[in-house]
């Protein structure tokens, strides 16, 4: 069982036929995540808010992931158009989400 810590969520990242369940989270359960989990975030902005926010030293990891059955995977969500990454998240505009990758139902 892996963390990934992502920027985005594709469909290219699982391993199908897998139920995918997501919720949001907590900036603590994200941080804890953090310190825990394998990141692959190319750009460096949202690794400095990530750093900011969870008092890590992340640097930028620019990887594809799979991720299988039983893997977790917490994914910050910064608006495209943003500008300024640490005023989007203070304006509440970036997203804290857990996708959580199940066995698929036979």
């Amino acid at each position: 069982m892996s963390i990934w810590i992502v920027d985005k969520f594709t469909l290219s990242m699982i391993n199908p036929p897998v139920n995918i369940q997501f919720s949001k989270v907590s900036r603590e359960e994200f941080c804890e995540a953090v310190k825990d989990g394998s990141d692959a975030i190319p750009h460096q902005e949202t690794i400095n808010l990530i750093n900011i926010l969870c008092r890590s030293g992340l640097n930028t990891n620019n990887i594809q992931i799979k991720a299988e059955v039983g893997d977790t995977v917490y994914i910050i969500r910064v608006p495209e158009q943003s500008e300024n990454v640490l005023e989007s998240y203070c304006k509440g505009e970036v997203v804290l989400l857990k996708a959580t990758i199940y066995k698929a139902n036979e």
